[in-house]
């Protein structure tokens, strides 16, 4: 027994322990000046523990094979430790140089061209010979090392069943990284706004892996020198040769003259509540006969009701994505909240010093890697998600729509008696397959019943299934259940609600849709919105202007910031009330779509581009015939709006490698 384990165990405990010291002499070389004045030691704890997971993942995977691998086990050690060793070296090397972990993308430097440029300068500004030196000493003391611990003929699996399914299932439970639905994962890591914290968090090896398949960035420079005045002018950019030249972004959100008056904004509320894939067809807003969302069409009677409201993107963690940044999520395959290259990201909540920032889900903030994208980015910001609360999950989306909705009400309470004005993101989800209704809501039971009309219309409608049906019954009904809760609250006169789906739907043959629109899969990024507040809103209107998802934010905070404050931003979103007055074309995009496709919609003319340059115009209001381009006829239109679409295309592409927190 002791030959089995003591030298396993030994060195196991020893390539912690090495590693815990890497990490420590990061922290020593690399911690800022005046951090103590910024960063806490619970950051710094929690960083040191994060990163001891990351590196007990790392051991355990890197270390895996040498219980196969017999008297060749102390060799496969040896040979993996030089790169290690070289890459450690080179992080603390990188990180000195540009102030980031060593990633995939620094790869690029190996190529032709860039080698020779890489290698004058290492040799220029570090001393390689000491490096080179220090690493054989290094690996000449590991090898002394393994040569005491293991000896050639040391058997390192057990043979008895018991023993070797315990150590199987420690092992896997070592990387899987922690007892919940989700594993560990490198969003984690970025649980502070502080570069330097969620740095010390990392693991250079693991982030390397993590960030191998976005080491190449897409966008063209040249294609946003291009295209950049006609993006300025559709953005409001103020036209000047150094944003020219600097391909600035940089600008503030437009205030205008409103029809009602906040008599103290910093005091305010604002809960933005994101319904999970409400698509604007399967509301009753919208001509759907079918019951589905009673509570939002009654809602509406005393809201602002947007009925010509789109999201840039479809896809939950694309549309947050594009909610936070005001920048679409046009990346290719994976979302961009999956992209550690481009985790940095402004947001203008962060221009609303004297407002907590609140976000609450069901589940867990690990899906689509959405946690470094909200913790990272968002100063003073509290998660409440899976496990926050006091009921356990209804399925894998977490606890039911009802119950969030519960929760966050309670939460909301708390936070207006202490007097601290809040922005507070909640978003449901509940609407989503296995489409589970808790059996702990009895007030919901006649809700439940489709009857034989209704089965008849499901498909006319755009509903697969009854359960489908019900299932959305079940969101309307949770949200129409937190209202009931807030109207007799403390927060609810002090607070502007806006409601909207995160994304719509394939419309699968609804008739509420009209055919240009269904034909061009418009319904995808249509969804309803509604602004809600009695104290400033004295009748309900129905506005039909376009407006975009990426305009949430900025409305939001030219409704709460000081007239004074420039409200700071690069995204592509605007005050939705300045897009009243001012109304703009809305920028779509079709990521499922192949080769990737983008659309210009105006609520007339939709122009279709993809990345291989087809461009049509069509005509979609008053025609009887959508699905023909009419671009031969109209080359002139299909030309601006084509440079434009291509534009916020290139743009988009760029700033999401470009939109670093504005100081």
């Amino acid at each position: 027994m002791k030959n089995y384990y003591t030298p396993l165990l030994k060195l196991l405990a020893i390539h912690i322990l090495l590693l815990f010291i890497f990490r420590a002499l990061f922290a020593l070389c690399f911690f800022p000046r005046g951090g103590a004045l910024t960063i806490s030691y619970a950051d710094l704890f929690y960083a040191f523990y994060l990163g001891s997971k990351f590196d007990l993942r790392f051991l355990l995977l890197s270390t895996l094979p040498i219980f196969f691998l017999g008297r060749f086990a102390r060799l496969y050690l040896m040979v993996i430790m030089l790169p290690i060793a070289l890459l450690y070296a080179a992080d603390f090397g990188y990180f000195a140089y540009l102030g980031s972990r060593l990633s995939a993308s620094a790869l690029e430097l190996l190529k032709p061209g860039q080698l020779g440029i890489a290698a004058t300068m290492l040799w220029q500004s570090y001393p390689l010979l000491w490096i080179a030196f220090g690493l054989t000493l290094f690996l000449f003391a590991y090898h002394l090392l393994l040569k005491k611990l293991l000896s050639p003929g040391l058997k390192l699996f057990p043979k008895k069943i018991g023993i070797a399914l315990s150590l199987i299932l420690l092992v896997a439970l070592g990387i899987y990284g922690k007892l919940s639905f989700y594993p560990l994962r490198w969003s984690e890591a970025f649980f502070a706004t502080n570069n330097f914290v969620s740095a010390l968090s990392l693991n250079p090896i693991l982030y390397i892996v993590d960030t191998w398949k976005y080491k190449g960035s897409d966008y063209s420079k040249a294609l946003v020198e291009e295209h950049y005045d006609t993006v300025a002018d559709y953005l409001q950019i103020p036209k000047s040769e150094q944003n020219r030249q600097e391909l600035s972004f940089v600008r503030s959100v437009r205030r205008v003259p409103l029809d009602f008056k906040i008599e103290n904004p910093q005091k305010s509320n604002v809960v933005i509540i994101v319904l999970e894939s409400m698509a604007a067809f399967k509301s009753g807003l919208f001509g759907n006969p079918l019951r589905a969302t009673p509570f939002m069409d009654e809602f509406a009677q005393n809201s602002y009701f947007f009925s010509s409201f789109y999201v840039p993107c479809q896809a939950t963690a694309r549309s947050i994505f594009s909610l936070l940044t005001g920048i679409p999520d046009i990346t290719s395959g994976d979302t961009g909240s999956r992209n550690p290259m481009i985790v940095e990201q402004h947001s203008l909540l962060n221009e609303l010093p004297e407002h907590q920032k609140l976000y609450f889900l069901g589940g867990s903030a690990n899906w689509g890697q959405i946690r470094g994208l909200f913790t990272y980015n968002i100063r003073d910001l509290t998660i409440y998600e899976e496990g926050s609360y006091n009921f356990r999950p209804t399925d894998v989306w977490g606890i039911s729509d009802y119950r969030l909705f519960e929760e966050a009400h309670h939460i909301l309470e708390q936070k207006q008696q202490a007097q601290k004005p809040f922005v507070a993101i909640i978003q449901s989800a509940g609407f989503h397959r296995p489409y589970t209704i808790p059996s702990d809501v009895p007030a919901f039971e006649p809700y439940k019943k489709v009857d034989a009309k209704e089965s008849e219309l499901l498909k006319q409608y755009g509903f697969n299934s009854k359960e489908e049906l019900v299932s959305l019954r079940f969101q309307d009904f949770s949200l129409q259940h937190f209202f009931q809760l807030a109207k007799q609250s403390n927060y609810y006169k002090n607070t502007i609600f806006f409601i909207f789906g995160d994304h719509g739907l394939p419309v699968e043959g609804a008739q509420n849709v009209p055919r240009g629109e269904r034909i061009h899969d418009l319904e995808n990024f249509h969804v309803p919105l509604l602004m809600h507040a009695p104290h400033l809103l004295k009748s309900a209107k129905k506005i039909n202007t376009l407006v975009s998802e990426v305009d949430i934010l900025p409305t939001v905070a030219a409704l709460l910031a000081p007239p004074e404050k420039a409200l700071r931003h690069r995204g592509f979103g605007d005050n939705i009330f300045a897009l009243v007055k001012n109304p703009r074309p809305v920028f779509v995009y079709y990521w499922y779509i192949r080769p990737p496709t983008y659309s210009l919609w105006d609520l007339q003319y939709l122009l279709t581009a993809n990345v291989e340059d087809r461009k049509d115009l069509f005509l979609l209001q008053g025609s009887d015939t959508p699905e023909q381009s009419i671009g031969d006829q109209k080359p002139m239109e299909r030309k601006e709006r084509a440079d434009l679409a291509n534009g916020l295309y290139q743009s988009a592409k760029y700033l999401l490698y470009h939109n670093r927190h504005l100081k």
